[in-house]
């Protein structure tokens, strides 16, 4: 926001600026997951997790256009501040919770980062519902990601002239999707065969990018997105519960650690490499290669008892 406001502000400072909000979010979400269920009883995770899911969805349907009301009244530098001024107030709510009425973790070790990195990989590669859905996961996340980032967008604005809306509309659809997501689930105390509807619900996100790559009315593409991001909701709240459920409360942030590096820490490549494959192949091409990967990589977790028996 300074730099805006001095009219100083380069390309590099913003890819500067990404690393460091990435550095913050990778301590910051596996520590959320795991505070969570000491926050709350195990009767009420299901609610406190769809409420989660619901505020950062809201955030992704109201944000923009909040963002684009204070850039038009003051410039950039006013939405980057109202922007950091809302993390300092996210910061202060989480001050002020009374850490005296949080309940001690049993058996928390702190013996120091590397004990602790250990620890989180060794409960992981105990259980085969962990390490297997987490190597999967980074597969489907570099399937889904990629050409949801990059192929896409190319596909409507450049390939078919559509404006730049159509491709914030279908964004907005799928966090609409996840929204409904997270209101039916945190009606439901508990799912039964999570396992099943988990893989079942990343699979419907390899249709959507089918229906993408089929490249047919907008309608069409906004449709697939409100399925597609309901199924991906339904995925994420399923998992984080069950991490939360059936990881042990002085394991969980290590464990979580480990999903979030192992799930996303390809991301980057992959978006790399979708980046080139639609320059070289085609949008539809990448959009294709994608929903086919989709289908077949959950479907390839199914086949694996422990997941079938997660219950």
């Amino acid at each position: 926001a300074v730099a805006a406001a001095a009219d100083f502000l380069e390309l590099w400072h913003v890819f500067v600026a990404s690393v460091v909000f990435g550095f913050a979010q990778a301590f910051f979400q596996p520590a959320y997951t795991a505070v969570v269920p000491q926050l709350n009883p195990a009767k009420d995770l299901p609610s406190a997790n769809s409420l989660t899911a619901l505020s950062q969805q809201i955030g992704q349907v109201a944000g923009p256009a909040i963002g684009a009301v204070f850039i038009a009244l003051g410039g950039a530098w006013l939405g980057f501040a109202v922007n950091a001024a809302s993390f300092g107030i996210s910061a202060i709510t989480i001050l002020a919770i009374d850490r005296d009425q949080v309940p001690a973790i049993a058996g928390h070790g702190g013996h120091g980062i590397l004990a602790d990195a250990r620890a989180g990989l060794a409960a992981v590669f105990k259980e085969p519902w962990l390490w297997f859905t987490i190597s999967l996961a980074s597969l489907a996340n570099i399937l889904l990601m990629g050409p949801m980032r990059i192929a896409l967008p190319f596909l409507l604005i450049h390939e078919r002239g559509d404006s730049a809306w159509a491709y914030g509309l279908v964004l907005t659809m799928g966090a609409a999707g996840s929204i409904a997501a997270a209101v039916w689930l945190g009606r439901r105390p508990r799912l039964r065969r999570r396992g099943l509807l988990a893989y079942s619900a990343m699979m419907v996100n390899g249709g959507m990018l089918l229906v993408f790559a089929a490249n047919g009315p907008l309608p069409a593409f906004w449709g697939a997105a409100l399925v597609g991001g309901g199924a991906l909701g339904v995925f994420e709240l399923i998992w984080v519960g069950t991490l939360q459920e059936l990881v042990p409360a002085h394991l969980l942030g290590r464990v979580a650690s480990v999903d979030f590096v192992g799930s996303f820490g390809l991301v980057p490549i992959g978006v790399a490499v979708a980046g080139l494959a639609t320059g070289t192949l085609g949008a539809q091409e990448v959009l294709l290669v994608g929903g086919v990967g989709m289908l077949l990589v959950p479907l390839l977790g199914l086949f694996h008892p422990a997941i079938r028996r997660l219950d």
